[in-house]
């Protein structure tokens, strides 16, 4: 799985599908919490990889993180390779 971190979003993203696109990983996580009017990070970086070819199945986010530390944390917690119940996964 490839992780993006919130906070530049515009250059990590592009390298995170870019990544994706060459078959580093079957599965992008997004992670970042809320940045303002209580819109997570990870769901604007979402949409950015949808809009740049990445299909939904693909993405998971990741929406409590507040600092860096915290997007390490959580996204440890991450469903595993193998698991893809459920499509889309947020946690």
């Amino acid at each position: 799985m490839i992780i993006v971190l919130s906070g530049e979003q515009g250059e990590r993203v592009a390298t995170g599908v870019k990544l994706y696109q060459e078959g580093l990983a079957p599965r992008l996580l997004m992670t970042g919490g809320p940045v303002e009017w209580n819109v997570a990070a990870a769901d604007i970086m979402a949409g950015q990889v949808k809009f740049l070819g990445v299909p939904e199945k693909d993405i998971v986010l990741e929406k409590r993180a507040t600092s860096t530390c915290e997007n390490a944390l959580y996204s440890l917690m991450a469903p595993g390779p193998g698991d893809r119940s459920g499509g889309p996964g947020v946690f």
